[in-house]
């Protein structure tokens, strides 16, 4: 069966907020979209929270603390997965102040100017800002503020898996409409329910390649939200739940852990922790081939983890040994299911 979309985790990383009221700005024009047809009277007291709270989240401190967790976050995330990532602000002025921070922190993200292909094909990766604007906006604002056609052009930029443009910082666009299969990681630090919020944490829930599932970063403390999100969609027909609960992966964890601790029993492995190689010249486990959970079920049965050739000089592999071994000695799986018996591969 084809699946339409692959399940989420939720990662919580919240950056406490802390209120500077020197630094109070002006509440973005975007307010007016985000409280179309509230009464008057409503839309005067949500301004003043919205101002307060844009405050809180975009303080010079907390921006750099997210910055340099982002920073790590992501670098680790591409350590174990490929694939791009997008940053959903409260404001176009935090989407700014985020990017500044980023870029000083790895000044070779930098968005070329013009967004010229050429000189960011030399980056590992570029973060860019999609937001509109005018020539009313600052002038550190300027390089971020693009036409219709040029931000059609990194929208193609952003769905090539080739392409650089690895991370890119948004407010409101690119949450709704915006299919990205390459897209597995979303840092979320703006105050979103409802529909808007499942549109937006969908962003990362499309099928591509091997990809296993999207990640949600919360900064903010979106949890609460999120759930009631979940109800809702429950109640209007969606089938199952597009999130996996941490419980559960905690779970599945333990549960692939003792799988293999299993698989090691009887070894002393206690020195793989520390980093030390055990492929020594008089190290007893000279000759054994470890091989990814995943790929030794798929070739040799559920519970085969680890191969040894009868000759301790072979560094050739299954059917490549078989074929291939000077000694013509068979190599042999230990088996977890045939336990303590040796099955022959």
């Amino acid at each position: 069966m084809t699946r339409s979309s692959v399940p989420i985790s939720y990662e919580s990383r919240i950056a406490k907020l802390s209120l500077n009221e020197a630094e109070l700005p002006k509440v973005d024009s975007e307010f007016e979209e985000i409280t179309e047809g509230e009464e008057e009277d409503r839309k005067q007291k949500l301004k003043t929270k919205w101002a307060a709270l844009e405050a809180l989240v975009g303080s010079e401190k907390r921006i750099r603390l997210i910055a340099e967790d982002l920073v790590q976050h992501f670098e680790r995330r591409l350590e174990a997965t490929d694939g791009k990532a997008m940053v959903v602000c409260m404001s176009r002025r935090i989407c700014v102040d985020l990017y500044n921070e980023l870029i000083k922190l790895r000044p070779d993200w930098d968005s070329a100017q013009d967004d010229d292909i050429e000189a960011e094909k030399k980056r590992s990766n570029v973060v860019k800002i999609v937001m509109t604007g005018s020539a009313d906006d600052g002038v550190d604002w300027q390089p971020h503020i693009r036409c219709k056609l040029r931000r059609k052009a990194l929208t193609t930029r952003f769905k090539d898996t080739k392409d650089p443009f690895r991370i890119v910082i948004v407010c409101d666009m690119w949450l709704t409409g915006f299919d990205a299969p390459c897209l597995r990681t979303m840092y979320a630090d703006k105050p979103m329910r409802g529909h808007g919020l499942m549109q937006a944490i969908a962003r990362v829930n499309r099928v591509f390649r091997d990809k296993q599932g999207g990640l949600i970063v919360d900064y903010l403390g979106l949890a609460d939200q999120l759930k009631q999100a979940l109800a809702t969609y429950t109640e209007s027909g969606g089938q199952g739940s597009p999130i996996i609960d941490t419980a559960q992966a905690v779970a599945v964890l333990l549960e692939k852990y003792e799988v293999c601790c299993d698989l090691m029993h009887g070894f002393d492995w206690s020195k793989w922790m520390t980093g030390t190689s055990y492929c020594t010249s008089d190290s007893p486990w000279k000759g054994f081939h470890f091989f990814a959970v995943g790929s030794m079920r798929n070739r040799y049965g559920r519970g085969c983890a680890i191969k040894r050739c009868r000759d301790s000089s072979c560094s050739l592999v299954g059917a490549d040994c078989r074929d291939s071994c000077s000694a013509r000695s068979p190599c042999f799986v230990y088996s977890v299911a045939s336990s303590p018996a040796v099955a022959s591969s």
